[in-house]
């Protein structure tokens, strides 16, 4: 959240970023409990910014935007990892990988937070 505010795109735009990228809409808006109007008013907003096109698919300037997002978010997230030293980061990833595979089973295909099913 800090990397997209300080990016000056809130929540529901972001939603409305990734869905024009690649979430689908109609499971993300619901999840979220977005109204149409709503997410219409942030797609005109976007596209009024050159974010998204006519169709609310993301533009150029939309993927820079949210690859900086990203950028920041992965700078801030590794940071804990760095100070645990690599054999540390190794222990704990042979720890977690059961964990990450049983709760993998649990995702719905189509998820609102983006995350792939690793099926």
């Amino acid at each position: 959240m800090a990397a997209l505010l300080t990016a000056g795109v809130t929540g529901v735009e972001s939603l409305v970023l990734r869905s024009g990228r690649d979430l689908d809409r109609t499971t993300v808006q619901a999840a979220r409990g977005w109204t149409d109007p709503q997410w219409q008013d942030t797609a005109d907003g976007l596209r009024s910014r050159g974010l998204v096109d006519a169709h609310d698919r993301i533009t150029a300037r939309g993927e820079a935007l949210l690859d900086g997002v990203e950028a920041v978010t992965d700078a801030l997230a590794a940071q804990p990892w760095h100070g645990l030293g690599a054999e540390a980061v190794y222990d704990l990833i042979a720890l977690l990988e059961p964990l990450a595979r049983a709760a993998s089973t649990l995702l719905p295909a189509s998820t609102p937070i983006g995350l792939p099913p690793s099926r």
